[in-house]
């Protein structure tokens, strides 16, 4: 996999692979809030990566997954750079009429 991230100025970049681009920035007074921090865009890709997982997990044990919904919390250190994620917590919200025992396998395969 190969991707490339270009400057465009002040403290936006563009990362592209393949034909795909994803904007960054930072928060103001440093960038211009202009698009999500790269820490951020780590937090999308585990959440994205994850669920993906579980969603292909339910669809092989055929759990009528009707909607998933998963949320990120995570905590930084403070007072020292760089300012690295010291715990992520996922919350896993799903809707459907499935086996319990599933959805929890899915998730913990996934992790």
């Amino acid at each position: 996999m190969k991707l490339q991230c270009n400057w465009n100025g002040k403290m936006t970049f563009t990362a592209q692979a393949d034909q795909h681009k994803v904007e960054m920035d930072t928060k103001a007074p440093i960038g211009s809030d202009t698009a999500m921090t790269p820490k951020q865009l780590l937090l999308a890709g585990i959440c994205g990566c994850t669920s993906m997982d579980v969603v292909a997990f339910l669809k092989k044990h055929r759990q009528p997954l009707e909607t998933f919904h998963i949320e990120a919390d995570a905590s930084s250190t403070e007072g020292k750079y760089p300012v690295v994620f010291k715990e992520i917590h996922l919350t896993f919200k799903l809707k459907g009429q499935m086996d319990s025992s599933k959805v929890l396998e899915s998730v913990e395969l996934s992790q």
